[in-house]
């Protein structure tokens, strides 16, 4: 075998098993998809979207799971150049073209779809913006309590909530959402209905 030929096997080798891995244990962050994210990934961006949408673009090129995707393509494509007949550094360009072409298929056609499934629970939360409601479980100062209100299809919703400023609101408050994240909403007073009734 020559040194070429041991170099794409090596880089096929290595690059599967790693990818393996990353799939099943998340090593490297690539478990979570979030990890791989690039920044419009952010509930709490949410309320500077058109209508309240999150942006969505998915994953970064950069991300564990397509460099190593690529670079399997990568080892892949050299070895298939050099099995047809093309010898020494003249498989090296059709190699280039497998991690090009197995970069856009491992984002493309793997990931993009994994992503957006995981951020449809982040752009339904950013349907909750304007929502009113009650507090049910009092808020203290820095910490989360409950509150419950109506999403835009009428449907009840219990979430976890912190307050805008920080401070307390008791139990009975009425509430406005005012931004969301992936573990509470944040809520104000409502201005419509001070007294909370």
């Amino acid at each position: 075998m020559d040194p070429l030929s041991a170099v794409y096997l090596g880089v096929l080798l290595v690059s599967v098993l790693l990818l393996i891995a990353a799939l099943v244990f998340g090593l490297f962050g690539a478990g979570d998809l979030s990890h791989d994210v690039g920044p419009a990934h952010d509930a709490e961006s949410a309320h500077d979207s058109p209508a309240g949408h999150v942006e969505t673009d998915g994953p970064s090129w950069l991300s564990t799971r397509v460099i190593l995707g690529a670079a399997a393509g990568f080892g892949a494509f050299g070895l298939g150049a050099q099995a047809v007949g093309l010898t020494g550094w003249v498989s090296v360009p059709v190699a280039v073209g497998g991690f090009l072409i197995m970069a856009v298929v491992v984002r493309q056609v793997v990931l993009v779809p994994m992503w957006r499934q995981q951020s449809n629970s982040l752009l339904s939360r950013a349907q909750y913006l304007g929502s009113r409601g009650h507090v049910t479980l009092g808020i203290r100062s820095g910490e989360t309590g409950l509150v419950r209100f109506l999403d835009p299809n009428g449907t009840p919703v219990t979430d976890f909530a912190v307050a805008a400023d920080g401070g307390e609101l008791p139990a009975g408050t009425a509430v406005l959402v005012v931004d969301v994240t992936a573990e509470h909403v944040v809520v104000d007073p409502d201005p419509l209905n001070p007294k909370g009734k």
